[in-house]
């Protein structure tokens, strides 16, 4: 055992790039395993040694030896250190296949009862496995789909012969591997025992071929019922943020060419599988099962909801998939096909997928929608993203008031549609609970109302400038509000009423005073209630509640304020401020527009 220990001290160091890993350790794992698995204690192989330990040894003293095994297993199935799955003993390999993978031509019947005790006692030996110990891609991506087919098996199954607990340790172990992960997702991975000669999938009675069974064991995943919100679940999806390129990395190098920079593999293996998981949820049958869970939510006002949505019914999924919008927010930001006639157009030109000559990952507008809005499922989930669109927004229409170089639309074009997205996806949410439930609950407004009670603090946490705080509150007050009726749906010339022209004359009122003492001391002649504070800490608020005038109109002293700056040069030098103004407000409103086309 202290020899084990120290091979796999040895093998995780290798992991993680730090040493190399000798041929004759590998040897050494191979014949211990294969010596263990010829012991056969209860006639289990392996398998047999948790329940063997217990006569024997002292709970401490048994999970440190579970500990140590579960290394080795890992260490011995990872290819990278000279191991494999085929390495692995029988009696692993059968429990990490479960009844699902056996060989099509097996004559052996595998009964679910006695896989879940062999599945039991392999999660013994991996919950004490080092959390930084990987297993091999092979070894993981068994796990990863068998569980899934557990979890979508027939009714009653899923937790009932092999607990929640133990499916949760055998996916974070497995979902360690993000080769692993990459595989299940895009679709990549075949398991061996269901391989003809030629290498391709061997049809059976339920799957005729591995794509339909990836796509039952992720949408299985998604939609079971996880008493843990989903967290067992998560770190299937959560790399994906976490390996992501920085926005300004997949940026063309020359402004007029497509051609990205060729990206680092850990984070093109990020956008390959964006790409895949975003693609599943356009093809109809997945995404009917992952909008369809066939579960019931009942909710913190005693509403029960039912058939729902997977990010509606595992949280923690949601959150992750959050992330990954947050992360790729320039990519969900395109403005790319929403100009397409039908979805047939839109498939056809701007398909979802990673460009290998390109080095980009594009996304279909229907797909970004159809991922956003399972996002939007949870109120969580759907506040942290709408609070980075609107602090994002914030950032945009700061720096176009603010700015002292050329003019650049790309922030309000960006802004406008990351809006339209998120607004369309969080209303198609709420028609679904309006549809499916007697006691519909404005969804979409309780998100928007927590937006404008949390948003300050968030851009806060984030020390960014007080000007950029100030947009972040006013717009999350403002520019969020909607028609009540979610059911309804909104009207092609709603855009016109979405965001109102004062929101960036305000912006641009407050900017050119703070920029220009001779402006704000005009301002304050004209009305001096509106300028807050002496000498050179005097603002203008941005929100017109905080003006200190009475007896006269908001609307009436913002108008006059802005008739007086309308007509001065802009900072670019290019035109006045109004047609600064109207042109920024046009892009946005414009970009936000064409969400409606796609959505309708």
């Amino acid at each position: 055992m202290l020899m084990l220990s120290m091979i796999n001290s040895n093998a995780m160091q290798a992991q993680q790039g730090e040493t190399a890993y000798r041929p004759e350790e590998m040897d050494f794992l191979r014949a211990f395993y294969n010596r263990l698995e010829e012991e056969n204690p209860n006639g289990d192989g392996v398998l047999g040694f948790p329940a063997a330990m217990e006569d024997h040894l002292g709970d401490e003293e048994r999970e440190h030896a579970l500990g140590v095994l579960g290394d080795g297993l890992l260490a011995l199935s990872d290819h990278s250190l000279g191991g494999g799955y085929g390495d692995l003993p029988e009696s692993v390999r059968r429990a990490a296949e479960g009844p699902a993978l056996q060989p099509p031509d097996s004559i052996e019947l595998y009964r679910i009862d006695e896989w879940s005790e062999d599945a039991g006692a392999l999660a013994d030996l991996l919950r004490h496995a080092h959390s930084d110990l990987r297993g091999g891609e092979g070894f993981s991506s068994t796990l990863i789909l068998s569980m899934g087919l557990y979890a979508g098996g027939s009714e009653g199954n899923f937790d009932a012969w092999l607990s929640q607990e133990d499916v949760g340790v055998l996916l974070e172990t497995a979902t360690r591997n993000r080769d692993a992960n990459h595989a299940i997702l895009t679709g990549d991975f075949v398991h061996p025992n269901l391989r003809g000669e030629d290498g391709e999938f061997l049809p059976q009675l339920t799957y005729e071929s591995a794509e339909d069974m990836l796509d039952h064991a992720l949408a299985s995943l998604f939609t079971a019922d996880w008493d843990d919100g989903g967290a067992s679940v998560r770190s299937l999806t959560d790399w994906i943020a976490e390996d992501a390129a920085a926005p300004e990395d997949r940026v063309p190098v020359d402004e007029n060419s497509e051609i990205r920079p060729e990206l680092p593999p850990e984070q093109q293996r990020s956008a390959e599988a964006l790409a895949a998981l975003v693609e599943r949820m356009e093809d109809e049958e997945f995404r009917n099962a992952v909008f369809s869970s066939g579960h019931e939510v009942t909710g913190d006002d005693d509403v029960t909801w039912r058939d729902v949505a997977a990010g509606h019914l595992n949280p923690e999924l949601a959150d992750s998939w959050s992330d990954i919008f947050i992360s790729y927010m320039d990519v969900f930001a395109s403005t790319e096909g929403l100009d397409a006639v039908n979805e047939e157009q839109r498939k056809e030109k701007y398909d979802t997928r990673w460009d290998d000559e390109q080095n980009r990952v594009y996304l279909s507008p229907d797909g970004r929608r159809y991922f956003t809005e399972l996002i939007m499922g949870d109120p969580d989930a759907a506040q942290k993203t709408y609070n980075e669109v609107v602090y994002y927004g914030a950032e945009s229409m700061g720096n176009f008031a603010l700015g002292d170089g050329e003019r650049d639309h790309s922030g309000a074009d960006s802004y406008g549609s990351l809006l339209g997205l998120v607004d369309v996806a969080l209303e198609q949410e709420s028609e679904r609970r309006a549809a499916d439930n007697t006691a519909a609950v404005n969804h979409a407004n309780k998100v928007r109302g927590a937006v404008v009670d949390t948003i300050a603090g968030f851009a806060a946490d984030r020390n960014v400038s007080a000007v950029t705080i100030e947009v972040a509150k006013f717009l999350a007050k403002e520019a969020l509000t909607i028609s009540d009726n979610s059911s309804a749906g909104r009207t092609a010339d709603a855009a016109g009423n979405w965001m109102a022209v004062e929101d960036m004359q305000h912006l641009c009122i407050s900017a050119l005073a703070a920029n220009d003492p001779a402006v704000m001391d005009a301002l304050e002649e004209l009305h001096p209630g509106a300028v807050i504070g002496e000498g050179e800490d005097r603002y203008i608020p941005l929100d017109p509640e905080e003006w200190e005038i009475n007896g006269e109109s908001r609307s009436a002293a913002r108008a006059n304020m802005y008739d007086y700056i309308d007509e001065l040069p802009w900072v670019d030098g290019q035109g006045t401020t109004k047609s600064a103004v109207d042109n920024f407000l046009t892009t946005l409103e414009t970009a936000w527009g064409r969400w409606e086309t796609v959505a309708s």
